[in-house]
Parts: C-alpha cells; structure tokens; sequence
C-alpha cells in the first residue's frame, strides 16, 4: 500500500539525520545544550501487567532489506506497528530503559511518529516524530528526549529538537532535549514518558505534551500535506549504527515475550482528537513492521488494564 511505503521510506530517512547530527563522525566530550542538558525529565514509575504476549509469525512482516537503502554506511532495523485510521494525533506511554551496551557510533530508540505524503514523492513526505533514543558519548551515556519534523522527505526542511526554526518551545527553560532520569532497571522500577501529539483545532498547530504537560509546538505553516490531518500514525523501536558494527540492543535489550518488568513496552496507546480528547483505536486496523526479528521483535498489540499497548525490543548483534 502506497502509505506504508512513505511509512518506511521516512522512518529510514529520520534516523539516517539523527545520526548525522550524532553518533557519525562527530566526536564530542558531552552533550551539546541542545541535545541533552536543559532539565532532567522525570520518568513515571508503572505497574507493569502480569500478562505475557508475543506476535504470531503471520503478523510479522520482515522486509527485503530495503529499508536500509540510502543510508550509506550505516544500517538500521525497526519493529514497530502503525496504523492508518487515526488523523489528528496520538498519545502513548514509553518505558524508558538505561542500555549498557550500546557502543559509539550505535543509537537505540522508541518514539511515536505521524506521516503523511502524496502523489507517491519522497521530496513531499512530511512526518513529526518524538520520544527517546539512547546514546554514547565520549564520557557519558544519556537517554535523551528528542522530537524531529520535516515537510520534504528531510531534504531541505526540518530539524532535530531545536536545531533550526520550527518547533516551538512553550517555556525557553524547558525544550526537546533534555536527559531523562530515573530510567527503569530489569527485573525492578519501571518509568515511563508520556507522549501526545495532536493537531488543535483553533489555531492547527501540531501540540506536544510530554508528562500531561505542553513542551510547544509545531506550526501548522511548516507543512504542506501534514497541513491538514496525518496519514499514518506509528509506534516505533529502531536501532541504527555503522556498518563495521554489530547491532546495538533496543528497548531493554530483552525480546517482548519476557513480559512485563523485563522487556520494554509502548502502552497506554490512543488516538486523539482535535479537541486533544484521546480515543480507541481499532486494533484491527493496526499492522507490524520488524526488519530483523532474529535480534529485534514486537509483541501482540492488545488491551491490556492500562489500554492499548506492546512489547518491544531484542538483544541486538545481527
């Protein structure tokens, strides 16, 4: 279908920037004050479900390897599910997860993402992204929230965080960023960042809540065909790193069949209106994409007491 193409062809095309603007050939001592430091974002602590759910081998799909097409020495995998019912935005809770291993040059993350494109042209795709990725520096190991547009297929537009005109921050001490602390453990705590996007329907601007709280917005001027309402709206899990290397772990590090406390989850998923009101999904409607399910994997989609939500992640080293 011609969406879930624009669906992987952005996807490959954001992570290939964030390590542009990372882990490739760049070395620093810390963080820049963009990318990390502004203020520490409290995770959540959560109950996890006892419930322990693995997708069934029909719903997986593993694609041919295109998606790491156009990234020139790099690779990069994902398991994540979309849909294309929802219009105006989405809201989810993210456990965030600390990943030792995890080496230079390597990034991990999970975020929500809204797509949308026409006439079948990457230089019109537009797509707003935000969540965590988990990097090395030189010194230190961060989990960091970051937030990503574009209205070009990321050719001429868009940027990370605040790197460039575009989001806009509601308060100038408190921008995307920011180092995420206390982060969950294997077998203990686990904490959650919750994430909304949505489009409002008095001024069109595209929202942001992080922690029930508004972080700013993206005009509504930005965009040309996510102008109007989203295509396609996804949950993700991604890794991306050099070719020289083996593929670094992703959410917990541990695949979702381990369940609760152990392996990383997107939960509490829905839909939301222009009115910033969340609403269900229909989780027929809502498909898979895993790239390497040998080393990364999603788990069934389904209602849990704490709604919608999935298991995620894998090991790594393919």
């Amino acid at each position: 279908m011609v969406v879930t193409k624009f669906y992987c062809l952005g996807l490959v095309l954001l992570c290939f920037v964030l390590c542009l603007n990372g882990a490739k050939g760049i070395k620093r001592e810390e963080p820049t004050q963009d990318e990390a430091l502004h203020e520490k974002g409290p995770g959540v602590k959560v109950l996890f479900p006892e419930r322990n759910y693995i997708a069934n081998g029909t719903s997986i799909y593993i694609s041919n390897g295109t998606s790491v097409n156009g990234l020139g020495d790099r690779v990069q995998y994902f398991a994540s599910y979309f849909s294309n019912e929802g219009k105006w935005g989405t809201q989810a809770a993210l456990i965030v997860y600390g990943l030792p291993n995890v080496q230079t040059n390597q990034l991990s993350s999970v975020f929500v993402s809204l797509v949308t494109a026409m006439n079948d042209s990457s230089n019109i795709l537009n797509s707003i992204s935000a969540g965590w990725y988990f990097r090395i520096y030189t010194v230190i190991t961060i989990l960091i929230f970051f937030t990503y547009w574009t209205a070009d297929g990321f050719k001429n537009t868009g940027c990370y965080n605040v790197l460039c005109k575009g989001f806009v921050p509601s308060s100038p001490s408190q921008a995307p960023g920011f180092k995420i602390w206390p982060l969950s453990k294997y077998k203990g705590d686990q904490y959650i960042i919750k994430v909304k996007i949505h489009k409002d329907n008095i001024s069109g601007n595209w929202l942001l809540h992080v922690q029930d709280s508004l972080l700013g917005y993206w005009p509504e001027t930005l965009f040309t065909s996510l102008f109007e309402s989203a295509q396609q709206i996804a949950w993700n899990g991604n890794v991306n790193f050099a070719k020289n290397l083996k593929g670094p772990p992703l959410g917990s590090g541990h695949f979702p069949e381990e369940g609760g406390g152990k392996a990383a989850a997107i939960q509490d998923i829905q839909f939301v209106n222009q009115h910033g009101q969340p609403y269900d999904l229909t989780p027929d409607r809502v498909s898979s994409h895993v790239d390497k399910k040998d080393c990364y994997r999603v788990g069934e989609f389904y209602r849990a007491e704490i709604g919608f939500m999935f298991y995620l992640g894998g090991p790594g080293g393919c």
